[in-house]
């Protein structure tokens, strides 16, 4: 099973996955979303969840990403500090199965006393990096329940900042006395053609593997907002 004839990319969150079957040219040839996060496989079950993406997908190498490396997931895979790039992420590939399936790490700052965690928009902010929607050196804002300020430099993640700016939302617009005040339907965010750009053309080559694992990561990427960078650690 070879990786460079194709391999199944997988955004595995907490409540809902998304599944990319990739072919040997790199493109998507077929995908899937459901609501089987993390929080839905039971105690000893990831190994048929699994085998569900396969049999809906293929018999291929699979790479799996989001909090399925969490301690909630699957096989906990540790962050890597930042600044942390491609490479960086890599090399740190986690194996629940030698050759066939590999964990993405996410991505730990800390400096000056500020700490944060990121852990599947790391892929999103380098397959919309590969797909020319942000500048290798950037602040990116990704939006989402807990959005993500992010500054890149040279293509690599240098710091980050989370803000409950989406979940604050949320509470205002269902429990608060603005609720009745808040009318209208929130538009969902922009989803790309082929399920968003090529993260990993070549994802790593690990010196516990029998083989080199070549492969090329789907992100998923939100809309991003960008500037040129300003700050800095």
């Amino acid at each position: 099973m070879a990786w460079k004839d194709g391999f199944i990319a997988v955004d595995w969150g907490t409540t809902n996955r998304r599944a990319y079957l990739i072919n040997s040219d790199g493109l998507c040839a077929d995908e899937f979303e459901d609501g089987q996060g993390i929080l839905s496989v039971p105690a000893g079950g990831f190994g048929n969840a699994v085998a569900e993406i396969r049999r809906r997908l293929g018999d291929k190498p699979l790479l799996l990403a989001g909090m399925v490396g969490s301690n909630r997931g699957w096989v906990d895979a540790p962050y890597v500090p930042a600044p942390a790039g491609l490479d960086d992420l890599a090399r740190a590939l986690v194996w629940p199965e030698q050759g066939r399936i590999a964990l993405v790490p996410g991505v730990s700052f800390l400096c000056d006393g500020d700490a944060d965690v990121m852990r599947g928009e790391e892929l999103q902010l380098l397959g919309a990096l590969a797909a020319g929607l942000v500048s290798p050196d950037a602040l990116v804002c990704h939006p989402g329940t807990h959005n993500k300020w992010v500054v890149l430099r040279e293509g690599r993640i240098i710091r980050f900042r989370t803000v409950m700016t989406g979940e604050l939302f949320n509470v205002l617009r269902e429990h608060s006395i603005l609720a009745d005040l808040i009318g209208g339907t929130v538009e969902g965010v922009v989803r790309l053609p082929w399920a968003c750009a090529v993260v990993f053309r070549a994802i790593a080559s690990r010196p516990s593997c029998s083989r080199s694992a070549h492969a090329s990561s789907l992100a998923r990427p939100k809309r991003a907002t960008h500037r040129p960078m300003q700050a800095g650690c």
